[in-house]
């Protein structure tokens, strides 16, 4: 042994080389069971309202143009999410959710703060895209095209962006730069408006 080394700290070294539990010899503890899924991030009321809002959100017929998740009861969403968010100020899915609940009700301006509120909180990639749609579903392309690149020039790897600006793309009759786009969204993996593009004969 180095002279310098100090003999008491010896068992202490052999414990923690020994023992995976750890020197007190407990067997770690088992996670508290998370059956709603929670993050633990926000107040579990909060978290609760949120997933009890997200999963009225249900996968529809894909077609190259449309959206593949819509919500089945926007109101109650939108309840349940005010919920959230009175609870949480700062829960940014919370404002993402009720933005595109909102603009399924025709709702277009407050979506469109919604989801820049969201924003203000985390700028993400997704949350561009997001954004996006609610523009695009008020009619406002120029203004859907600018996050879509946005969103893309943050990160190419987000399918959500180029299945998006694709559907942009065939509202503005830009067929070919349309299935551009669905190829890209199909090889980060969602290849269903590709799909549905090519039975439709919009895509070879």
């Amino acid at each position: 042994m180095h002279p310098l080394f100090p003999l008491r700290l010896a068992p202490l070294i052999l414990c923690l080389l020994s023992v995976p539990a750890g020197c007190g010899g407990r067997e770690p503890q088992p996670a508290a069971p998370n059956p709603m899924g929670l993050s633990g991030a926000f107040l579990p009321a909060a978290e609760t309202a949120y997933s009890q809002a997200r999963v009225l959100w249900r996968s529809q017929q894909t077609t190259a143009a449309t959206a593949a998740e819509v919500c089945s009861d926007p109101l109650r969403a939108i309840a349940l999410l005010n919920k959230a968010l009175a609870l949480e100020p700062e829960y940014a899915e919370a404002y993402i959710r009720r933005g595109l609940a909102k603009s399924e009700l025709g709702q277009f301006e407050a979506a469109f703060d919604d989801a820049s509120a969201a924003l203000r909180l985390r700028p993400e990639p997704a949350y561009y895209a997001q954004r996006a749609l609610i523009s695009m579903r008020a009619g406002q392309y120029d203004a859907a095209r600018l996050d879509l690149e946005y969103s893309i020039q943050r990160d190419d790897s987000l399918s959500l962006s180029w299945a998006l600006r694709g559907m942009l793309n065939l509202m503005e009759n830009r067929a070919a730069e349309a299935c551009r786009d669905f190829s890209r969204a199909c090889s980060n993996g969602d290849c269903s408006r590709l799909d549905a593009a090519r039975q439709e004969q919009i895509c070879p």
